[in-house]
């Protein structure tokens, strides 16, 4: 940036080049422009702010990785011996799916506790039902079923549910961009289907 100040640079995200170019400044006489560069933004960003590391996988086997999450916690995946591996973990495309699981979970029984329902049996079960046939070979259509004993109340579950698929669950709203998402739940062996959301 042509005759800017050191301190309007900073401002910018700028820092002085290592070479600084002395040549007249057009209506400036004597005067000297200084080239500015952008900082590296590696994992600064202009702000300098420094960018959270969501996830970082290493290479520990013939097909194996462990990953490392934001939180600190690790996670391998491995691919089946066909693709390559031993088959010693979950494959890369399950995890978007207990990820799923395991948000809408804790969301609807958080609310339910919230509800003060006596809850003595939680388990959410994601079923596959439509995959493309071609590559890239993802889940397009999908059900997620919460399975629910105790003394609950079918409404306040319906809506604990509800709230949990349109306002609170990241991971949903990350994957109904490209996943159809029904849900049903089965409160002490009767099945309830929900009606899709918008």
């Amino acid at each position: 940036m042509p005759g800017a100040s050191n301190s309007y640079a900073r401002k910018l995200g700028l820092e002085r080049s290592k070479f600084v170019e002395r040549r007249p400044a057009g209506n400036f006489p004597g005067g000297m422009i200084v080239n500015y560069k952008p900082k590296t933004i590696n994992p600064i960003d202009r702000k300098g702010i420094r960018m959270p590391t969501i996830a970082k996988s290493k290479l520990a086997g013939s097909m194996k990785f462990i990953a490392r999450t934001g939180s600190g916690h690790e996670v391998t995946m491995d691919a089946t011996p066909k693709g390559g591996g031993e088959d010693t973990a979950p494959r890369p495309a399950e995890l978007p799916f207990v990820g799923l699981s395991g948000c809408t979970g804790m969301d609807v029984i958080s609310i339910l506790r919230k509800m003060r329902q006596d809850v003595t049996s939680f388990e959410v079960e994601v079923e596959g039902l439509e995959r493309r046939e071609e590559y890239p070979k993802h889940w397009t259509e999908i059900r997620v079923i919460f399975h629910v004993e105790g003394e609950v109340d079918g409404e306040k579950l319906a809506r604990a549910i509800d709230l949990s698929r349109t306002r609170y669950c990241g991971v949903s709203a990350l994957m109904k961009e490209t996943v159809r998402i029904h849900y049903s739940y089965v409160l002490n062996g009767e099945t309830t289907d929900m009606p899709d959301s918008d």
